[in-house]
């Protein structure tokens, strides 16, 4: 097959912070370029792509192709600690429910799911973090989806709308029977973490918060070892 992606068209998105850290690393020094580090959650991922960093780099030359690195939850029995998964697709929830479905490349997700030995997968955004077990069991079952994340819904609706393909690939870093401490205010509304709020729900779980701690470990690993296979795909 032919090679689908090329450095000077592609842009790589990626949660800022340690997973950031752990594509880049992974790519390597020649991807810097390319490499943005986004915001966590819809709004403030909006805000960035509208009049933030995003919309000045988007005034000097647009991608051909973005694709979307980072972590998400399983809601899925069958994806375990550390599977990496490439999505076919991604609704949007809030409060009210779910709104909307957007689809990913299909050409470059094939590409990708083949030469990566990737799962496909059905996503869903998240405006909060999802801590109980028993609702990522609810919502895996509801809406017929594998994983949850709080970034890719808002980046696809972006790009859609200046016909730009998007695939995103996710690493599993907790599983749909774990339930996590809480995080309702370790973000703020610029998607920028709290140190105080995140300790504070850490030691107030600390069994969730150890268990959390091991697998995002583990997860982080497992995104920079794809991120280098991934740049033997990407020239």
């Amino acid at each position: 097959m032919a090679m689908s992606f090329s450095l000077n068209s592609c842009w790589i998105l990626v949660p800022q912070g340690a997973e950031y850290q752990s594509v880049k690393r992974g790519l390597g020094s020649a991807f810097l370029p390319r490499i943005y580090p986004i915001p966590v959650g819809s709004n403030a991922v909006k805000e960035s792509l509208l009049t933030g960093d995003l919309a000045e780099k988007l005034k000097e030359s647009s991608p051909q192709l973005v694709i979307v690195m980072g972590l998400a939850g399983s809601l899925s029995s069958r994806l375990k600690l550390g599977q990496v998964v490439v999505y076919r697709s991604c609704q949007y929830l809030t409060i009210q429910g779910r709104l909307q479905q957007w689809l990913c490349d299909i050409s470059s997700l094939n590409f990708l799911a083949g030469h990566l030995y990737l799962e496909s997968v059905d996503g869903l955004n998240s405006d909060r973090v999802i801590t109980s077990s028993k609702e990522k069991q609810e919502l895996g079952e509801r809406y017929q989806v594998q994983a949850v994340d709080m970034e890719s819904a808002a980046i696809l609706d972006f790009f859609e709308t200046k016909q730009i393909p998007v695939i995103i690939v996710r690493v599993i870093s907790d599983e749909v029977g774990q339930s996590l401490p809480d995080f309702s205010q370790v973000y703020n509304a610029q998607g920028e973490l709290r140190n105080w709020p995140l300790a504070k729900a850490l030691i107030t779980q600390p069994i969730a918060g150890i268990k959390l701690i091991k697998s995002s470990l583990y997860a982080l690993n497992k995104l920079e070892k794809i991120a280098t296979k991934l740049s033997s795909l990407v020239k």
